[in-house]
């Protein structure tokens, strides 16, 4: 094998190792852009369950009653809530419970026994 022999072999072998390489790069970068957007979906989920909590104060004033009926309703386990350590506090989630409750029953019927919250029709 002559000199010219082993360097042209030398250069298709470099061209292969090359279109190798170029292809590999170009998965990486097409990985890499699918893991691009799983991060932004990713962070765009952890955003919407930040936890938003109110008092019995605040989620009295959200439903514009007292904060002795939210209390009535929740003892009487018509209103959902969490408790972070002794406190009791409550999410979005628990209104929108709550307003289906409401719907649910009959339009004319008091909510809550006692509550003396009445569903608008």
């Amino acid at each position: 094998m002559t000199t010219d022999d082993r360097i042209a072999a030398a250069q298709r072998q470099l061209a292969e190792v090359e279109a190798v390489t170029l292809q590999g790069l170009a998965a990486a970068r097409a990985a890499l852009v699918v893991v691009e957007e799983e991060n932004r979906e990713l962070r765009r989920q952890a955003l919407e369950r930040q936890i938003v909590y109110y008092t019995e104060r605040q989620f009295a004033d959200l439903l514009q009653v007292s904060e002795s009926t939210i209390e009535r309703l929740r003892l009487a386990g018509k209103l959902k809530h969490d408790r972070v350590g002794i406190q009791i506090r409550y999410r979005p989630e628990h209104f929108a419970q709550f307003a289906e409750q409401q719907t649910a029953n009959s339009k004319q019927q008091t909510v809550g026994g006692r509550c003396g919250l009445r569903s608008v029709s």
